[in-house]
């Protein structure tokens, strides 16, 4: 039975000459038996043709990563000789393995994604695979929705890293903070995701306009994004102490681009030191779900983030909603403080300011009326009961 990835044509490019294609391709592959080796190595030949050449090292050590651990299990605890004797047991066994070393369901559906990759190449390269592979099912996960940075700890973030550019005194100061404030405003403020920032190129900047050209993203389609004038003058700072420096892309360090892991590092030490916990992608998410308050029609979001599918963009609308739940809480409280979101019965001023009028009326009537006394009192009883109702 085929499946919809076996039905899927890949779209090959031509590989760059200039760059080896194996290049990237870990050391430790070694120690694996030529048949699952050899066919590998094929496989991971075929999937850099589809990559860009300055993505070629960090995507292939990802893919041979993966499958190289999964490789090593099954040959360790199965003894596994033959493609034609792989199991879905086995593969079963290796998921629980993980979600036991307290692997996310999505680390283990990437796993699953690429392994499934790999048998769909031998199959077509004609292989024996056994066809209850090509049903393996990825595991269900709960959908997450993002976390935003609140306001106060994203501007308390801020002010870190400019504070790190001017210290008082020289030794505090640190030229590198004008590099991470441009990266930080390009997360926040643009909403990039953090491989997009360490894939800018220099000559996809234009300060005139105040926009730059994101290409290569995740879903490899080209966009404009807009730069605000803070994360222009940023960039501009950067430049004027860093521009001489930099090769080709917008962020290097020792002549060689700027890492994720390098970015994600500098990031967590920021936050540790202001106590914020922060991460890449919630800057985006933050930027996201600024712009959908801020009345960004959802559709325009959808193309500036770069997202293929607007039911990703749709997620956001949810965390909105949650905010304004919040907000309007909030917002009855402040106008109200006695006033409690879960409780039936709203206590207004017309109704205490009602109650006192009454009340005096009856303290003027018991000195200036001899006969009602019992009226009044039963009176008086029945309104304290309806003051006690009013503040329950």
């Amino acid at each position: 039975m085929e499946t919809k990835l076996q039905n899927k044509k890949l779209r090959l490019r031509p590989a760059p000459e200039d760059i080896p294609l194996l290049l990237a391709l870990p050391e430790r592959i070694q120690i694996l038996p030529a048949w699952y080796r050899e066919p590998l190595v094929d496989f991971v030949r075929s999937r850099q043709r589809n990559w860009p050449a300055k993505r070629v090292q960090r995507s292939t050590r990802q893919l041979c990563g993966r499958l190289l651990k999964m490789g090593n299990f099954l040959i360790e605890n199965y003894a596994w000789k033959n493609w034609s004797e792989l199991s879905v047991r086995w593969l079963d066994a290796y998921i629980d393995k993980r979600l036991e070393d307290g692997r996310s369901p999505n680390t283990i559906n990437v796993d699953i994604s690429f392994f499934k990759q790999l048998c769909i190449f031998l199959s077509d390269s004609g292989y024996a695979i056994p066809k209850a592979v090509f049903r393996m099912k990825q595991l269900t996960t709960p959908q997450s929705l993002p976390r935003p940075l609140p306001g106060d700890d994203v501007f308390r973030l801020e002010k870190h890293i400019q504070d790190a550019r001017t210290g008082e005194k020289r030794w505090q100061r640190d030229k590198k903070a004008f590099r991470d404030l441009a990266w930080f405003y390009l997360m926040w403020h643009c909403g990039l995701r953090v491989s997009e920032v360490c894939d800018l190129m220099l000559n996809a900047l234009d300060f005139e306009s105040q926009k730059l050209l994101v290409s290569d993203s995740k879903e490899r389609k080209d966009r404009m994004v807009y730069m605000s004038e803070t994360t222009v003058r940023a960039i501009r700072d950067y430049l004027d102490l860093f521009g001489d420096q930099l090769i080709s892309h917008l962020f290097e360090h020792k002549g060689k681009p700027l890492s994720t892991r390098q970015i994600q590092a500098l990031l967590t030490d920021y936050g540790k030191s202001c106590d914020v916990e922060v991460s890449p992608h919630r800057l985006r998410h933050t930027f996201a779900t600024q712009m959908l308050n801020a009345g960004m029609p959802i559709t325009s979001l959808q193309r500036y983030l770069g997202h293929e599918n607007i039911d990703t963009t749709l997620i956001y609308t949810k965390v909105s909603d949650l905010l304004l739940q919040q907000q309007y809480k909030q917002a009855l409280q402040g106008l109200d403080p006695e006033w409690h979101p879960d409780k039936q019965v709203c206590k207004t001023r017309f109704a205490r300011r009602s109650l006192q009028k009454i009340r005096e009326a009856l303290e003027q009537a018991k000195q200036n009326t001899e006969g009602y006394y019992v009226a009044l009192d039963e009176l008086q009883e029945l309104l304290q009961a309806l003051e006690e109702d009013l503040l329950q």
